[in-house]
């Protein structure tokens, strides 16, 4: 058993809750941190474009293209993600909760909500 196995099964034994916070930051690692600096940027240009409304209501063609072309990057990163990829974060993209996804990149081990 390699150490990072070791201290995962001391937490489970010894709180739980912490566990949680483990397992995540074991997936994080195991994924490369481009992964997720990609998926955040493109989550978070997403949500520029939505907000941006001032675009909107000069260039509603041309806001359309960029939310669509915004929402192909992110449905592309999300798709690359591994399969066993922390399930709150797999949630929050199929049910296009951005702004969670995007506090769950930032802060792993919290609680969303």
């Amino acid at each position: 058993m390699d150490r990072s196995h070791f201290s995962l099964l001391v937490l489970m034994g010894d709180a739980p809750g912490l566990a949680s916070w483990a397992i995540r930051c074991d997936m994080l690692r195991d994924m490369t941190a481009v992964d997720f600096d990609a998926l955040r940027a493109a989550l978070e240009r997403r949500l520029e474009v939505v907000a941006d409304r001032d675009f909107y209501a000069r260039d509603p063609a041309g806001h359309l293209a960029a939310l669509q072309q915004a929402s192909a990057a992110v449905d592309r990163i999300a798709a690359s993600l591994p399969a066993d990829v922390d399930p709150t974060l797999r949630h929050y993209l199929e049910r296009q909760s951005y702004v969670k996804a995007v506090a769950w990149l930032e802060h792993p081990g919290a609680h969303h909500g």
